[in-house]
């Protein structure tokens, strides 16, 4: 409980000091928001004391880190199913195989479905 949820928030810190030394100020950036936006994630689920945090009192610099970490996440992963369907359509894995990525061949779960 509380002992993980404190080791987390310094590993995320000392990742935050990573960070800094990061010369491409873009990567720098990008790294810090990523990094944030994960803590701040982590912080609503998790909260102080690992019973679950108030949304509302987030900083609009956590909250922006948030949706753009979000949109990252959400990014990668059409990425991913999008290489599963074509190595699925080129035949290079058969139906119901796993793909090299560790997904399916490009069917949908129904329990997966969007509402």
């Amino acid at each position: 409980g509380g002992v993980g949820l404190w080791q987390a928030r310094l590993r995320a810190r000392d990742l935050m000091r990573i960070m800094n030394c990061v010369q491409c100020s873009v990567c720098r950036l990008h790294g810090k928001v990523g990094t944030l936006g994960v803590n701040t994630g982590m912080q609503i689920l998790l909260g102080r004391e690992g019973r679950g945090g108030d949304a509302a009192r987030m900083h609009r610099v956590e909250v922006a880190a948030l949706i753009t970490t979000l949109h990252k996440f959400l990014s990668s992963i059409q990425t991913v199913r999008s290489m599963e369907a074509e190595l699925a359509a080129a035949g290079r894995v058969g139906k119901g195989e796993p793909t090299p990525m560790g997904g399916y061949d490009g069917e949908i779960d129904p329990d997966e479905q969007e509402v």
